[in-house]
């Protein structure tokens, strides 16, 4: 993970993304268009909408669309603040599952170039076409 973000750089090798090695690529450019969902999710102690878009680069409308196509818009409706709700610390105010989903809404939003169009199996029983 550290080498592909090139917080540390390969003393030997390349990595390929698309056909470009990431070495010739500048950092802001790798990082923005590179995005992680990771297995154990990271949320912060700040608003609901902080979560998914903590640059604020989105409006209402694409949170709530990404909220769609995460399948959270239902709990949303029910989420006392809405967007602006509080997340707890280290968000114990979501299951585990609902967690993973604000990440990947986080990871969607930021509309990376390597993540393109996916299916994510959550579980056996949900998978996300996004």
């Amino acid at each position: 993970m550290n080498a592909l973000f090139r917080i540390v750089e390969l003393a030997d090798g390349k990595i390929f993304i698309s056909g470009k090695d990431i070495a010739g690529l500048g950092t802001h450019i790798l990082r923005s268009n590179l995005a992680i969902i990771p297995q154990d999710p990271v949320l912060f102690s700040n608003t609901l909408r902080y979560n998914i878009d903590p640059f604020g680069q989105g409006d209402d409308a694409e949170i709530l669309d990404i909220l769609k196509k995460v399948q959270l818009d239902k709990f949303f409706e029910t989420f006392e603040g809405g967007l602006d709700g509080i997340v707890a610390e280290g968000g114990e105010n979501f299951s585990q599952g609902q967690r993973q989903l604000i990440c990947i809404a986080r990871a969607l939003l930021r509309k990376p170039k390597i993540l393109g169009k996916f299916f994510i199996i959550i579980n056996n029983a949900s998978i996300l076409n996004v």
